[in-house]
């Protein structure tokens, strides 16, 4: 199996678009876990290969969600043998297709795979689709948004789990192999990190950013020609 496991919190906008293109791809099942809301209901319910849960928040911050998300289903769902991609609803996977992934990366227990992080693009309003009106990256990033990356995991052993953070697994007395794909280059992902600066604000209004930086002031530092 290919899994993808997403925690989402107001993707409403664009999720059907999420969904449809990694089916595309040949992922197998994709289990999206609500943080908060329980409004996609209607958007997966057409999709048999889409599971809709929720995620159980208590008082925990969004990245503890999603560790405690990502490790129950690391232990409890994949079987030996599956693959899982850990990823966020504004992240794409670009390069490969699902067949393509499993024969370059098969002998890897973890695909390290980094990020391609678009603006805004000028746009004020939403937009139909992320994939062919974002195009132009993000070129003032800070070293927080790029000096990280994601993991597709190969489950070849039970003794997994991501123990800080949810970008990479913690092995415990183990030398985990990874492959960093460059962008162009095998696979990577695209991240529409800001949306347009209508998605932003929705995205503040409706609470999906638990971060205090998370503020109209950084979308305006990440799309400079925008701020009037």
């Amino acid at each position: 199996m290919f899994y993808i496991c997403t925690v989402i919190k107001n993707e409403h906008t664009y999720l059907k678009e999420w969904i449809e293109y990694h089916l595309s791809l040949g992922v197998d099942k994709i289990c999206l876990f609500e943080d908060g809301d329980n409004t996609h209901a209607d958007i997966v319910k057409d999709y048999d290969k889409v599971e809709l849960k929720k995620a159980e928040n208590g008082d925990k911050s969004h990245l503890q969600l999603q560790r405690d998300v990502y490790n129950n289903f690391l232990q409890n769902t994949m079987q030996i043998g599956d693959w899982c991609a850990f990823i966020d609803g504004d992240e794409f996977l670009m390069g490969m297709d699902v067949p393509t992934i499993k024969s370059t990366f098969n002998d890897l227990q973890e695909i390290s795979v980094i990020w391609k992080i678009f603006n805004a693009n000028g746009h004020e309003k939403s937009v139909k689709s992320r994939l062919t009106e974002f195009t132009e990256p993000i070129k003032n990033w800070s070293s927080y948004l790029s000096h990280d990356s994601k993991s597709i995991i190969h489950k070849l052993s039970d003794n997994l789990r991501f123990k800080s953070g949810i970008h990479h697994l913690y092995l415990p007395e183990t030398n985990i192999v990874k492959q960093k794909a460059q962008w162009g280059n095998k696979i990577w992902i695209n991240h529409y990190y800001t949306g347009s600066l209508e998605d932003w604000k929705r995205r503040l209004e409706r609470g999906a950013f638990k971060e205090r930086f998370k503020t109209l002031a950084l979308f305006y530092k990440y799309n400079p020609d925008m701020k009037k």
